[in-house]
């Protein structure tokens, strides 16, 4: 390579760290100045402290029963009650939390990454490789989300690993076809052209060049989906299809209480807002960022 290629390839490399580096601050600078994001982040901050220190903030153990506190009502010792076996909500729900938190976001992570890489490779290559991957997808779409994470558990049986699964399948192809669209976009602007001209392999240009541009808009589509598997980890719970008993879970808590909601109210609704409250936070947070990575309102 000439020292002037050199040169030119130096001055791509600084422009597109600058270029990134930009975009990322500008995103979250966006998110956090926004009134929707900043109660976003602090309703999730919560969760997540609450979640992540379930062991140490629960002031009971979440399956343990106590002889003489069936149906206690919200106090001091007992925030969220007691149930119909004497054990304390406040630690069913955190440990509950917890379990849900971790089945989405793996199930999420791994729907996310094969599913753009299947978008990003197939909008790449285009052709039949191109056709071939998004009539796979086109079928996967096919089935809806939760009518699929029922027949996967038909055939896997039931348990948190496999609602994981579950999830991960119902989430590859809404990324994949996302990716593909964003790649047909970006492959074809300037940036890309240049960094093909001075040689770049096709892995560079997908991954350190256009996936930058493209990564906005599968952040918000992150956030929404986040709140879609927490949804049908819950649903799927309150069928029965989650962790076995005793073990806690959000759908299985709110299954359970029906049974009881003239007796002791806290049951319902003290697990039932910790769930709409993460719900919430993660539909404020999936506006935020679709609001900051907006070319439109960086404008403004």
């Amino acid at each position: 390579m000439s020292a002037a290629d050199q040169g030119i390839e130096l001055q791509l490399s600084w422009w597109g760290r600058k270029t990134r580096e930009s975009l990322f601050f500008a995103t979250i600078n966006g998110i956090i100045h926004n009134p929707q994001g900043a109660i976003a982040i602090v309703g999730l901050v919560l969760l997540v402290v609450g979640a992540v220190g379930a062991p140490v903030i629960a002031q009971h153990d979440p399956i343990a029963q106590d002889a003489a506190g069936r149906f206690l009502a919200p106090s001091t010792e007992h925030w969220f009650g007691t149930d119909e076996l004497r054990r304390d909500l406040f630690s069913r729900t955190l440990f509950g939390l917890r379990a849900s938190f971790a089945v989405s976001i793996i199930g999420v992570a791994i729907g996310t990454a094969i599913g753009v890489s299947i978008g990003f490779v197939a909008g790449f290559a285009g052709g039949v490789a191109e056709t071939a991957a998004m009539r796979l997808v086109d079928a996967l779409l096919a089935f809806p989300g939760l009518l699929a994470a029922l027949a996967i558990l038909t055939i896997l049986g039931p348990g948190v690993r496999n609602i994981g699964i579950a999830i991960a399948f119902f989430t590859i192809p809404a990324f994949a076809r996302l990716a593909r669209a964003q790649m047909i976009a970006e492959k074809n602007k300037d940036y890309v052209l240049a960094s093909q001209s001075m040689g770049a392999s096709p892995q560079r240009v997908i991954f350190r060049h256009i996936a930058i541009n493209a990564f906005p808009p599968l952040l918000t589509q992150m956030a929404l989906l986040m709140a879609v598997a927490v949804l049908i980890t819950a649903a799927l719970s309150f069928l029965g299809l989650g962790d076995n008993p005793p073990a806690p879970s959000l759908g299985g808590l709110l299954n359970v209480s029906r049974q009881y909601l003239r007796e002791a109210w806290w049951y319902a609704v003290c697990p039932g807002a910790v769930f709409a409250l993460l719900l919430f936070c993660l539909n404020l947070l999936s506006d935020a960022i679709n609001e900051a990575s907006s070319p439109y309102q960086r404008r403004r």
